[in-house]
C-alpha cells in the first residue's frame, strides 16, 4: 500500500529507499511526475505518469537480468504483471521516455 514515485536520473539511485517504506507518493522535481504502486507489492503493480507519452518500460532483478520489457504507448499508465514465476526480491525499473530516463527500484513479496 506504499507509493513510490520516480525522480530523475541526475537525482540518483543514492537516494533511493532502501527498505521501500514510502507510504505516500514523493514530491519530485521531475517534469514528468512518475509513480509506481503499490511498493512492495505481489508481482503486479501500476505505473502512472502525469504527462501522456511513449515510454520504454524494462524490469531487471537485482543482478541485472531482464524479466520484463514492455512499453506504454500514448497513455498515462499501465498495469505491469510480472507472473508468477518470479521470486520476491528487489528489481529495478527503468522507464524510458522521449526525454527522460527513470530508474527506481520496486520489492515483490509473495
Amino acid at each position: 500500500n506504499g507509493y513510490l514515485e520516480i525522480s530523475p536520473l541526475n537525482n540518483a539511485i543514492d537516494s533511493l529507499d532502501e527498505d521501500n517504506t514510502n507510504n505516500k507518493p514523493v514530491d519530485s522535481t521531475a517534469a514528468a511526475s512518475i509513480i509506481i504502486y503499490p511498493n512492495p507489492n505481489n508481482g503486479v503493480f501500476q505505473i502512472s505518469i502525469s504527462e501522456p507519452g511513449d515510454y520504454d518500460i524494462k524490469v531487471f532483478n537485482r543482478i541485472g537480468v531482464p524479466v520484463l520489457k514492455t512499453a506504454i504507448k500514448n497513455d498515462d499508465r499501465k498495469e505491469i504483471t510480472l507472473g508468477n514465476t518470479i521470486p520476491s526480491g528487489t528489481y529495478i525499473i527503468h522507464i524510458l521516455g522521449k526525454s527522460k530516463k527513470l530508474v527506481e527500484k520496486i520489492s515483490i513479496i509473495k
